[in-house]
């Protein structure tokens, strides 16, 4: 279920639709990192539902601008939550990739979330495995790659519209000058 949702979150335009997608799929991800005994990951998942929730009100409501305050105190959170439950070094990696998906979904842009949403998402494949969370390394892998083709299919989309404008341009032009 959770692969279906996030597969399905990076091709809607709408951010505050994909936050609303991530909030669900991230409960599924929370459960799995808990039932190995990753608590760090498995809390910071947690603590990614709360906050994927502010930013899905946030750009629910007419402000759509979340202060810069609310993703510097999730990842005050996230560094409280790494002090207490650290059990190994490889708790640096849910640590990274909670911040930096933190401040993926704080950008307003959807192509540049995406972009950043990336790198933490390759990371997180890997601290799957070695952890062997099998399954959510197979989810994260599949979710990286659907990433880099939401990232290929609104770039080529965004090209053709670009130039479909410039073609209307260059016409309206000719138009004028006769």
């Amino acid at each position: 279920i959770a692969l279906i949702l996030v597969c399905f979150s990076y091709f809607v335009k709408n951010k505050k639709y994909f936050l609303l997608i991530q909030v669900f799929a991230n409960i599924f991800y929370a459960g799995a990192f808990l039932f190995q005994n990753l608590f760090v990951a498995g809390f910071n998942t947690i603590v990614s539902i709360v906050r994927t929730a502010i930013f899905y009100l946030y750009f629910k409501s007419d402000k759509n601008n979340i202060p810069i305050y609310v993703p510097l105190i999730f990842t005050g959170i996230y560094i409280l939550n790494f002090i207490v439950f650290y059990t190994s070094m490889l708790d640096i990696t849910a640590l990274f990739t909670s911040i930096v998906f933190t401040f993926a979904l704080y950008i307003k842009n959807m192509q540049t979330t995406r972009c950043v949403s990336l790198l933490p998402n390759i990371v997180l494949c890997v601290y799957n495995f070695v952890n062997k969370c099998y399954s959510s390394s197979v989810l994260d892998l599949i979710e990286s790659v659907v990433i880099i083709v939401s990232i290929i299919y609104y770039h080529i989309k965004s090209k053709k519209v670009t130039e479909s404008t410039n073609i209307t341009k260059n016409e309206n032009n000719r138009v004028g000058k006769l």
